[in-house]
């Protein structure tokens, strides 16, 4: 963590620093934590993604068209699971997120996120650029996305 707190990228973004505040915090308070004391409050940061035994497959492209499905993989189960959520903003594909793509028309700088539990999909701020052909890889347990 020291080396992080240190590293330039950190010390030069404002954004950063209430992050690591809070993170040291945390840290501190787990080092701390009395077993009889109450409850510790995981800060957003430190919450795990849930449930991360769940991938999910959104939209793509197939039969000349973008699609706007919604599958799911189980790793418990080892098993695809479709759900039934289309978004009413229409379909997209070759994206890394559910927030960039194409519909097969148009390139998009609007960004989307998918409620799991609620089954829903919300609008959020658009990115500045418009977006399409993306990778997503994962290294060393840090996901990255690249546009192309």
């Amino acid at each position: 963590m020291e080396e992080v707190k240190e590293h330039p990228y950190v010390l030069e973004c404002e954004a950063a620093k209430p992050l690591i505040v809070d993170t040291f915090k945390f840290m501190y308070d787990l080092d701390f934590l009395n077993p009889q004391a109450d409850e510790l409050t995981t800060p957003p940061l430190a919450m795990p993604r849930l449930p991360h035994e769940v991938i999910f497959a959104i939209g793509g492209w197939s039969g000349g068209t973008s699609k706007g499905c919604i599958e799911t993989y189980d790793t418990r189960a080892d098993r695809w699971v479709t759900i039934n959520a289309e978004d009413p903003a229409g379909p997209r594909a070759y994206h890394g997120t559910a927030v960039l793509g194409v519909d097969g028309v148009e390139y998009f700088n609007t960004c989307r996120v998918f409620d799991a539990v609620k089954k829903k999909w919300n609008e959020i701020a658009p990115m500045h650029c418009r977006r399409c052909y993306v990778s997503v890889t994962e290294l060393n347990g840090n996901s990255s996305l690249k546009s192309l």
